[in-house]
């Protein structure tokens, strides 16, 4: 009998590194609480994301646990009780955590049951020698470099956030505005956005099979060629922590399922349940880890004019080619879709004006913002 089933699960290996396989779960009902947890000594705070996870071929939005009661308790003291700051999030700042504590997470729901996570300590993260780039055919890798002298760190975690600046296709310097044209004024800009989005990966590595504890260009990103991401400027903030062996093992058996089944909220065709326990019911499985860690971070600025010209998008959207209107006809041009670009001069006489539609002179209309964030250089 055990010869079939090994034999059944190398046909398994074999046929999944040819085609898709689709779990038994996928269609299943699902209930499995998820916790993401982490405690930042560094910042001296605590995130903590609980929700359910979901059949694996599902597009419904994930379902938040909301109104969970869920306590930091330390083990020479009072527990603390988190904050739920938006659906599914519990969060609390200022905290006084101690390097030499070791932390429990635990979590009471409204239906009476009760969840808690191995103690866990809080470690030592080393700070991050650099952050640099290398452009590719393909794009643009970020790497990151870090070492610990005393060897005891070895297993790394990464996460980071990027932020760029881009520019609509057009610059619209004029308004139409109560019967007449007027130049736009430097506070009415359309034209310089900026973005954001946080990284959703698993990055971890180890440098156990090294002498000496160090990471060398150790890619953490990587950006397409011609993204909009490197248009103009971009910048990565790169935030390393150290985690356990057993937390290692965990992120990295759940990307690789993640990668080739779904995504890291979505229940596993096997038992992937890190540190998180249910007390009231045992065999309850329960999907997610709980760490505790000094956070190190480093940021890194790239503008366009130091890449490659093949790498960014130079491309004009010929859809966004203005049309023109005479001076006389510009009030025939609905503002609510069309934005004015430029004066069209005779001499020193304005005769008419360009203009375009809205998206197309309205950096707004790809994502982003038009606030500058305060530690943009």
């Amino acid at each position: 009998m055990r010869a079939w089933i090994r034999y059944g699960w190398m046909m398994l290996l074999a046929l999944s590194c040819t085609e898709p396989f689709d779990p038994p779960v996928t269609d299943q009902e699902v209930n499995i609480l998820v916790i993401d947890g982490f405690l930042n000594a560094t910042a001296q705070s605590i995130t903590v994301k609980l929700t359910y996870a979901r059949p694996l071929a599902s597009t419904e939005p994930y379902t938040p646990e909301q109104q969970a009661r869920v306590f930091l308790e330390p083990d020479n003291g009072a527990g603390v009780q988190l904050v739920q700051t938006q659906p599914g999030v519990y969060a609390l700042d200022q905290l006084q955590t101690n390097i030499n504590n070791t932390y429990r997470l635990r979590i009471a729901l409204n239906n009476g049951k009760e969840y808690a996570s191995d103690p866990v300590r809080v470690l030592r993260t080393p700070p991050i020698d650099s952050v640099t780039w290398r452009a590719t055919d393909t794009g643009v890798n970020i790497l990151v470099n870090s070492h610990d002298d005393t060897n005891q760190t070895r297993f790394y975690q990464w996460n980071f956030v990027e932020t760029w600046q881009y520019n609509a296709p057009q610059f619209s310097s004029y308004i139409f505005e109560n019967g007449s044209v007027r130049l736009r004024e430097p506070s009415e800009q359309l034209f310089t956005c900026w973005s954001e989005q946080p990284s959703t990966s698993i990055i971890v590595h180890n440098t156990t099979r090294l002498a000496a504890d160090v990471v060398r260009d150790f890619p953490v990103n990587i950006i397409p060629a011609r993204s909009e991401k490197i248009s103009n400027k971009y910048s990565i903030l790169v935030q390393q922590h150290a985690i356990s062996r057993e937390a290692h093992d965990f992120w990295n058996q759940l990307k690789q399922t993640t990668e080739n089944l779904g995504g890291l909220f979505d229940p596993q065709p096997g038992r992937i349940f890190g540190n998180m326990r249910c007390l009231t019911d045992p065999g309850e499985p329960v999907l997610g880890y709980f760490q505790a860690a000094e956070v190190t971070e480093q940021r890194l600025y790239i503008t366009f004019l130091e890449l490659p010209r093949d790498l960014v998008n130079t491309d004009f959207n010929e859809s966004c080619r203005p049309d023109s209107v005479s001076v006389a006809n510009v009030s025939r041009i609905n503002p609510q879709i069309y934005h004015l670009v430029n004066a069209v001069f005779e001499g020193l006489t304005v005769v008419g004006y360009t203009y375009t539609r809205h998206p197309c002179a309205d950096c707004r209309f790809q994502g982003g913002t038009l606030t500058k964030p305060a530690w943009w250089e």
